[in-house]
């Protein structure tokens, strides 16, 4: 689902986490602000997940380790702060060896 170079005012699209079957999601380009919403974290199926250039901030949740099929992942050029969440270190999943892009932040 490509929903990137929209104008949303600083909020996700409500029901994210319902689309279940969904491989791809992209929210690139947007002015979505804080934190990163815990329910796209819940899609079994999802492959990519490109955030970059919104305005999310504070530390990125550790479920992002539930995502266990991601094989691209961008978060560059938001605001994310703290360290990355250890599950990075255990991650066993593809993006193991893929791309993952966090220019831009102060992890």
């Amino acid at each position: 689902m490509k929903i990137a170079n929209n104008i949303f005012s600083r909020v996700l699209p409500p029901g994210l986490g319902n689309c279940t079957s969904l491989e791809e999601l992209d929210l690139a380009t947007n002015f979505i602000s804080g934190t990163t919403p815990e329910d796209i974290f819940q899609l079994p199926h999802l492959k990519k997940l490109a955030l970059q250039k919104n305005q999310f901030f504070e530390q990125l949740s550790r479920l992002i380790g539930n995502l266990s099929n991601l094989i691209h992942l961008d978060l560059s050029e938001n605001q994310f702060s703290g360290n990355l969440p250890d599950v990075f270190q255990e991650y066993t999943g593809p993006i193991g060896h893929a791309p993952l892009r966090l220019r831009s932040h102060t992890f």
